[in-house]
Formats: C-alpha cells, structure tokens, sequence
C-alpha cells in the first residue's frame, strides 16, 4: 500500500515507516536526514512510502519510503553526494554509483535536476536498502520486434529542468534541458 504525503516531514515520514513491524526508527531518521539534506526538517514534495503486508503478520511487515529527490536537490550533484555519503556509511561502495550517475548524465551534475527523481530508502533491523529511479526516458527505447528493420521508434524526448532560475526574469525556468541519446 502506498501512501502519499504531501508535506511531510521527516519525523512524520519516520512515523508513518514506524507503522512496520520491521523498521528500525533510528537508523530511518539518519538514513532520511541525509537524504533530505542539512538544515531541512520537510521531506520535500510528495513522498512516498510503501508499507508492505505479508500473509500471517498482524501488521505492515516492511516500510519503504522514496524521497522525490528534485524537490530536495539544488542539483545533481547535490544528490549524488548524499546518496553516496548514506551507501559508505552503511558500508556500500560508491564508486559503481557515481560512475552510472556520470554516464547518464547528459550535462555536468552541478547544471540540472531530474536526472534521480526518486531514492528509496528502507530501514530493517540494522541495515538499510537504497533504490534510486531514474527518470524513465534515460533507458533506451527498445527497437520494436515487430516490423520492418529501421521501423521509427518513440520520439519522446527527456525533459531536464535547470539547477537554477538565475538571469531568468520573474524567475522562470527557461526552456527544458534536452539530453541526447548515446542509443540509436
């Protein structure tokens, strides 16, 4: 069961993670902290948690909540750098992290947002599961099965909003970054 919360906290998100026989309430409230950022005590815009029943338990068994990240990132390297910092502390290595980040990335991480729209964040026990969804037009389209060799393919393009609105009058967002596909 999912259940959205449109301006929460990260002790209301913890509380409502709680709800799960399994979550530990202290390794969540570090786990979302770092995630949301310094100074932030709000969960940012609209997130997520996923409380999962399991057969034979009276109550929610698990509790996963995602963090819509662009809400809470001046950019992609912000981002990058808490979830990074939250894997070695929960001894992950990075590195393979970093470099997919680098990869898909279609600018440098400090100009846009939107590339890690949701990071998951799991606390059981004493360990943590991370989960971070990219934005779905970063996968490459698939050449459809059926038809004839070249058939024409989705023409769909990402949407990048910039880092900041700075030099933009009244603040606006200017037009979309756009990300060229490394895909045929």
């Amino acid at each position: 069961m999912y259940y959205r919360s449109a301006a929460g906290t990260v002790e209301e998100l913890n509380a409502l993670a709680g709800l799960a026989h399994s979550h530990d309430a202290a390794l969540g409230r570090l786990g979302y902290r770092a995630l949301v950022g310094p100074g932030r005590a709000d969960a940012g815009d609209a997130a997520l948690t996923c409380l999962a029943f399991r057969k034979g338990c009276p109550r929610a068994e698990e509790a996963t909540t995602y963090l819509r990240m662009t809400s809470l990132s001046r950019s992609e390297r912000d981002t990058t750098e808490r979830v990074a910092a939250l894997m070695e502390r929960e001894g992950i290595p990075a590195g393979p992290y970093r470099d997919l980040v680098d990869a898909l990335a279609p600018q440098p991480l400090e100009a846009f947002t939107g590339l890690q729209e949701l990071v998951g964040f799991r606390a059981v026990g004493r360990r943590t599961d991370m989960t971070t969804y990219f934005r779905f037009p970063v996968y490459p389209v698939a050449r459809p099965s059926h038809g004839p060799p070249g058939a024409r393919r989705s023409s769909r393009s990402p949407q990048w909003r910039p880092a900041t609105t700075e030099g933009c009058p009244g603040g606006c967002p200017g037009p979309p970054f756009r990300r060229t596909s490394p895909w045929p």
